[in-house]
């Protein structure tokens, strides 16, 4: 690969892939010459993603990762304690499907459904305001309804007390309506939140230690080429960029994607988004 079109990352390096479909440690000594560290198991990072923005009812467009993305942001990431996969054990597999079971138990428990069943789809671009807006709303409807009242008191109009009683009910159906809708929310962003955690800290736990293992292997190594369309998310790439930064005799290339890094090593687009050059270069 280059940069520029000019400059060769040199090998070897070792190539964390976080794809959709796929999670893979590589140490990639040279053309043809590769040592698999970690490999999924069962589901990929980009698999539990989609399928935790199914199960939270979430809009998929652009995709399920970039929705669980948006939603954790507002949401707090230790708010459900999740246990984070494969933990004791010493290797650098991956594996999901525990996590995203822990994950549809929790919506179960506390929304009574998962996989969005019987729910609007959240729109995650609203999110932020509605969680914002909540406690300021929520203020401003009872100020609205003490000033109401205060009205109706100093008025000369007489009101029946079955009128009384109706618009009092239908006022508080309406409240704990917002108030039902907005905590549903909120409790969907903090599962966003603590999934999102626990899922890349799996991801890291099995980096750290394809690094330490790739060293031993390699003691020349200079470079983590972290690849695939999650790659994407900025809470990994943050979350990885800690990883480097404690390994200062590494560099860090984020194929088709903005430099984080000391190093750039960027191909075309294409390239990056597209199998073609990998079957045409193993061919």
């Amino acid at each position: 690969m280059a940069a520029g079109g000019s400059q060769a990352l040199p090998f070897p390096f070792l190539c964390l892939l976080v794809s959709g479909g796929h999670n893979l440690l590589v140490l990639v000594k040279g053309v043809g010459d590769y040592m698999q560290l970690g490999t999924t198991l069962d589901d990929a990072l980009g698999e539990a993603y989609d399928k935790v923005a199914r199960m939270l009812g979430l809009d998929l467009n652009p995709n399920g990762g970039a929705a669980v993305e948006a939603l954790a942001k507002q949401g707090n990431p230790h708010a459900y304690q999740f246990a984070v996969p494969m933990k004791k054990h010493a290797n650098c597999d991956f594996s999901y499907a525990g996590l995203k079971t822990s994950v549809r138990l929790c919506i179960e428990r506390l929304l009574g459904s998962a996989g969005g069943v019987g729910k609007r789809a959240t729109n995650v671009m609203d999110a932020s305001s509605s969680i914002r807006d909540h406690s300021s709303s929520h203020a401003t409807a009872n100020g609205s309804s003490r000033e109401a009242s205060s009205t109706a008191g100093s008025s000369k109009v007489a009101r029946t007390s079955s009128d009384s009683g109706s618009s009092s009910s239908s006022s508080s159906n309406n409240s704990s309506s917002a108030v039902d809708a907005a905590a549903e929310l909120q409790i969907k962003a903090d599962i966003a939140a603590s999934f999102q955690r626990v899922a890349v800290e799996h991801l890291v736990m099995r980096l750290k230690r394809a690094i330490s293992w790739a060293q031993q292997e390699a003691p020349q190594l200079q470079h983590v080429v972290v690849a695939g369309g999650v790659a994407s998310n900025q809470y990994i790439r943050q979350r990885v960029e800690q990883v480097r930064g404690k390994h200062h005799a590494f560099k860090a290339a984020w194929y088709g994607y903005a430099l984080l890094a000391m190093l750039l090593f960027i191909p075309d687009v294409r390239p990056c988004c597209s199998g073609d050059g990998w079957v045409g270069l193993t061919g």
